[in-house]
């Protein structure tokens, strides 16, 4: 009666195999990488290499932006910054860029980051979904690894419901090791519903490009030399691989390395030095 206790273990076996040969990508070697990549916008590389938006990779995207000469950044007062539009033509920028850029100025050219209106994370929801489409549209994600997923965890809400709103007739025949191991079975089931990648081939390459760039903005101190023979050269480098670092939440150890080569802000940041870190 109670053999239904040892279902969870072929089931495991099971969702294992099913996600391991559909759901999985190849590792690769990872490889330094020195250069953002190209046609990528640090927002989408975020979201390509977590595969969901997070807070810091529209923060990248700001910064990213202020370098692009579309945004200017002032310190004012200690950690207080003001950031204003530096253009009022349209901008030939990601479609979800924009959308980040219209929603901070839409109630004007200059906006304090601390008054940011509440409403804000609509936007960061529509961003996603914009993110999203574009993902799947150019093969960097794969709707046959999102149907698996949504799969998975239907099988596994729908079993954990009916293992629970049946568990009053298995109590009835004796036949309590069913329901649970039901109910374990569609646990298991959610479980492997978050392990399956939904990057495709494509979007692996670019998951690894990106571990190359961590892997270089990591051990940024073997080229402490290089940046202070050449201080010109590779103030250039920190502000092309800012955006990346923040995405890797590196940025305070990627600024450590560049702290004595900066004597002055950069052109899109106006406010004392001391304060640019």
């Amino acid at each position: 009666a109670n053999i239904g206790l040892l279902l969870p273990i072929p089931i495991f076996f099971f969702l294992s195999s099913i996600v391991k040969k559909k759901g999985t990508n190849k590792k690769k070697t990872v490889i330094a990488h020195y250069e953002p990549i190209k046609g990528i916008t640090p927002l989408f590389a975020g979201f390509l290499y977590k595969k969901v938006l997070e807070n810091r990779h529209v923060t990248a995207e700001i910064i990213q932006m202020a370098i692009d000469g579309h945004i200017k950044i002032k310190q004012e007062g200690k950690r207080e910054y003001i950031l204003e539009k530096q253009s009022q033509q349209a901008l030939k920028i990601d479609d979800a860029s924009n959308l980040i850029l219209l929603d901070i100025f839409k109630k004007g050219d200059s906006v304090n980051t601390k008054k940011i209106h509440s409403d804000f994370y609509l936007t960061g929801m529509d961003i996603n979904r914009k993110l999203s489409d574009k993902a799947f549209e150019l093969k960097y994600f794969d709707q046959n690894r999102r149907k698996l997923q949504s799969s998975l965890s239907s099988l596994g809400i729908i079993g954990v419901f009916l293992s629970f709103m049946s568990l009053g007739v298995f109590l009835e025949y004796a036949l309590t090791g069913w329901s649970f191991g039901l109910g374990i079975s569609s646990i298991l089931a959610l479980i492997f519903s978050f392990k399956v990648d939904f990057r495709g081939e494509k979007g692996n390459d670019i998951y690894h490009e990106l571990e190359g760039l961590k892997l270089y903005i990591n051990t940024a101190e073997k080229h402490r030399i290089d940046f202070h023979n050449n201080p010109e050269k590779f103030r250039g480098v920190f502000e092309k691989l800012l955006p990346y670092a923040i995405i890797f939440g590196l940025e305070k150890k990627w600024a450590n390395e560049f702290k004595d080569i900066y004597t002055e802000p950069p052109s899109w940041y106006e406010g004392d030095v001391t304060g640019f870190d």
